[in-house]
């Protein structure tokens, strides 16, 4: 499949993706000879490969020599019709590892804004990456090798140091849009050692409550975002540290807890199209210490979005980094675009009381 068939057909899973794609589509209208070679100095297709390890702890980035900071592969298509193709001779080259994808379409698509800079004695003025970019796999065991005229260094790196070695915060938002793709191909391991958690920070997966007390009132906020995003883990009875690292605290009574969370769980009014089984909610003992453990899987389209309350332009959330987020109304009708019934609702011209009766009517 070549670019504009693979970006025709792709399906966005943010307004920001969607607007690039639309964008995209554009510039092959306007510029109908193409946009496979360097030759067109305003725009011109790119792939890139975010290469993680089997367990999906680490990812293999090289540093860049003219932005000098840490980065996914990729490169120019050059002429080369197959995205796929050449995000793996990208990888390979820049890294000296065999790589495989882990799925053959783009994983996200963006455009990136390149600045005017010097390459090989020659001025390259700003242009327009249109960039595919697709999940790669490595053995991390393997020794790798750095391309000099294009990278300085190649390491392996823990997720959790991602955004300290990466300075392009534009970039890091690409690279949880990928991570999150991963997480949905592969799953989230069960954290079954807790112990290995503390020093940890909270992530876009992950999200730690102390809930001593009883269930947090943020609780069902963190649940309507991981739903609505590709999915994560909630660990009741660990705590978020000063230094924003991770102690196990344990609960005094973590039966009662999750008899509690089914029970609210229950209110018709409370949470809307989430869905849970008992195997999604679990007791994990660690060090004597019991803590209450819900994995969340993402919400399938036709389910989204899981809101709270009566309205979901008021309590639909979505998962950024490592905090939740109140979507705006068009985050909200862009969730809802799999969910015709509720869409029509939400467009639909009523009162909000009368709104809300239709959508419980629809939905309950």
């Amino acid at each position: 499949m070549d670019y504009l068939q693979m970006v025709k057909q792709y399906r966005p899973r943010t307004l920001e993706e969607e607007g690039d794609r639309l964008q995209m589509l554009r510039l092959a209208e306007l510029f109908p000879d193409g946009l496979l070679t360097r030759d067109n100095m305003v725009a011109h297709f790119a792939s890139s490969g975010l290469i993680l390890n089997r367990d999906m702890t680490h990812v293999l980035l090289v540093r860049h020599n003219i932005y000098r900071t840490w980065s996914f592969t990729g490169g120019h298509a050059d002429g080369d019709p197959d995205p796929l193709a050449v995000a793996l001779r990208e990888a390979e080259e820049e890294t000296g590892v065999s790589v495989r994808p882990l799925m053959e379409q783009p994983a996200s698509l963006n455009i990136l804004a390149v600045r005017g800079h010097w390459r090989r004695e020659e001025y390259v003025p700003p242009h327009l990456h249109l960039d595919l970019d697709f999940l790669l796999e490595a053995d991390d065991q393997l020794p790798v090798r750095c391309k000099r005229d294009e990278n300085s260094a190649v390491r392996w790196i823990p997720l959790s140091e991602l955004e300290e070695v990466c300075g392009e915060p534009h970039m890091l938002e690409i690279y949880r849009k990928l991570l999150e793709q991963a997480r949905i191909l592969r799953g989230f391991p069960r954290p079954q050692r807790l112990r290995q958690l503390e020093g940890q920070r909270e992530t876009v997966f992950l999200e730690a409550k102390q809930a001593t007390g009883g269930l947090p009132e943020s609780l069902w906020e963190t649940l309507s975002a991981f739903a609505n995003t590709a999915g994560g883990v909630v660990l009741l009875g660990v705590a978020e540290e000063p230094d924003h690292t991770l102690r196990l605290f344990g609960l005094p009574d973590a039966e009662a807890l999750e008899e509690d969370f089914w029970a609210a769980l229950g209110d018709p009014g409370l949470i809307h199209n989430l869905h849970l089984t008992r195997s999604n909610v679990y007791i994990q003992r660690e060090e004597g210490k019991d803590i209450l453990v819900i994995e969340v899987p993402p919400a399938p389209g036709e389910r989204r979005p899981v809101y709270l309350g009566d309205d979901p332009f008021q309590g639909t959330y979505i998962r950024r980094r490592d905090g939740d987020y109140r979507c705006t109304r068009r985050e909200v009708l862009f969730l809802a675009k799999e969910n015709p019934r509720l869409l029509e609702n939400l467009n639909h011209p009523e009162p909000t009381t009368k709104r809300t009766e239709r959508m419980e009517n629809d939905h309950g």
